[in-house]
């Protein structure tokens, strides 16, 4: 059974499309993703408590076969089939668990990028929410697929995370997070002659952000677009992808290295990282401005 603080989030919906989107204030949606965590919870125990009973009923099922076989072949063989079906009714309501049993790190990284958010903005500002938690390797996120010599290559775009919304200074956001998945396999035959398969995979996370301040306060901000790259400050475990001032809009994108942490901590570092350098160039700009009046 669900939790009952669990029905704030339409978990019908939810576990049909692994997808959760809405449009509220940052405290709502923080509690929305505290609904998450303990759905993801409940999912997890209850996974490990059908696996449990799954491999007690295989076990079990061998068990009775064998001494059915010793003793009374009837016997054994009947209670067998009772501990197959056990097994069936077992693995299927782990299938079901484990639908909803997600990814921890995307419920806990959005919580730490909404935090953050939230701190610069009014209120009663609204922020839109998308997070899309169905597998990377989902055939719907696939891009592509071909045969590079020996291997089946299938790429794969996952762009599960979208927020916007404004700043307390007029400025608006959006924050985007994507997972980017190659998949090779082969088969390929041994000396002896036997068929061997083999996969690999490779992947990396882009973080983007995008801020389109009010032209009026920023006039001076199409003059600096050579100076963007200077400005960006990024960790050690990230690298500038792309940076770009068109007009008043100020677009960076990075690569963040696999082996972030379980909870996002480094992803949603790297967010505030690009977040401070945009607005580095804003605070540019304003003080042109300033100087241009005192002029």
């Amino acid at each position: 059974m669900i939790p009952a603080n669990a029905m704030a989030v339409d978990t019908r919906e939810f576990a049909r499309t692994l997808t959760y989107a809405r449009q509220a204030g940052p405290a709502e949606v923080l509690e929305d993703l505290q609904t998450l965590r303990e759905i993801d919870a409940h999912s997890e125990s209850k996974v490990a408590l059908w696996g449990t009973v799954k491999t007690v009923c295989v076990v079990a099922a061998i068990a009775a076969t064998a001494l059915g076989l010793m003793v009374h072949v009837a016997i054994g063989l009947g209670a067998a089939l009772v501990f197959v079906v056990g097994a069936l009714v077992a693995h299927q309501r782990k299938r079901v668990h484990a639908r909803l049993d997600i990814e921890n790190r995307r419920y806990e990284m959005t919580q730490n990028v909404v935090r953050l958010l939230a701190a610069d903005m009014a209120p009663d500002a609204g922020l839109a929410v998308h997070i899309d938690f169905c597998a990377a390797d989902a055939l719907h996120k696939r891009s592509d697929s071909e045969t590079v010599g020996p291997w089946d290559v299938e790429r794969f775009r996952d762009p599960w995370l979208s927020l916007a919304g404004r700043f307390v200074d007029g400025t608006r956001y959006r924050v985007r997070f994507s997972h980017e998945l190659q998949k090779r396999s082969r088969w390929k035959r041994s000396a002896s002659g036997k068929r061997k398969y083999k996969s690999k995979r490779k992947s990396k996370n882009v973080a983007a952000i995008e801020l389109r301040p009010k032209a009026s306060k920023y006039p001076h901000l199409p003059s600096l677009a050579r100076a963007l790259d200077d400005a960006v400050q990024l960790p050690e475990y990230a690298e500038l992808a792309h940076a770009e001032l068109d007009g008043d809009r100020i677009t960076l994108k990075a690569l963040v290295r696999d082996g972030w942490r379980e909870d996002g901590l480094r992803a949603s570092h790297v967010i505030a990282m690009m977040l401070l350098s945009g607005y580095q160039v804003l605070n540019t700009a304003k003080a042109m401005g300033r100087r241009g009046h005192a002029a």
